[in-house]
């Protein structure tokens, strides 16, 4: 075994790694500011939901499977954190031993966010999201009419 191989390679990636990490950092403190600025855009029209007393926007969809930690749902909070719900805290906590939970959901800076799911996958969830929602319209505008019919049914027999 040759000790000054393994610390000239171990140098040597290191100083390819460091730069890239920087630039990753750089690139994310980017996409929170332009995040930030998307959904104020769309705020007025979005989904959101009352979380901790705050209006939080839908910003995405974790890819639907048997989740029994957390929501597939992702918030952004007006205070500029992610939020989602958390269905077992006891097994979260031991996973992120730091994390903020309050009533269930947890508060996470927007950028540990974005280092596992980038800007781009946020707005490729924002891109589909006006076909999710027509479908939606549709199928239930479609179960109001039927749901109408029975009523009028139902009040004049009854």
């Amino acid at each position: 075994m040759d000790i000054s191989k393994i610390v000239s390679s171990l140098k040597n990636a290191h100083s390819k790694y460091e730069p890239v990490l920087e630039n990753r950092s750089r690139i994310i403190e980017e996409e929170v500011e332009l995040l930030l600025k998307f959904v104020e855009k769309i705020y007025s029209f979005t989904t959101k939901k009352r979380i901790n007393g705050k209006d939080c926007v839908l910003i995405y969809l974790f890819p639907t499977n048997d989740r029994d930690l957390i929501s597939d749902d992702v918030y952004l909070s007006p205070d500029g954190h992610i939020t989602y719900q958390v269905f077992n805290k006891a097994a979260y906590l031991e996973i992120v031993n730091d994390a903020n939970i309050e009533n269930g959901y947890v508060k996470v800076p927007i950028h540990y966010f974005l280092e596992t799911v980038p800007l781009i996958k946020i707005l490729k969830f924002f891109e589909k999201r006006p076909s999710v929602l027509f479908d939606r319209a549709y199928e239930t505008d479609e179960l109001n009419e039927k749901r109408k019919g029975l009523i009028k049914q139902l009040r004049d027999i009854l």
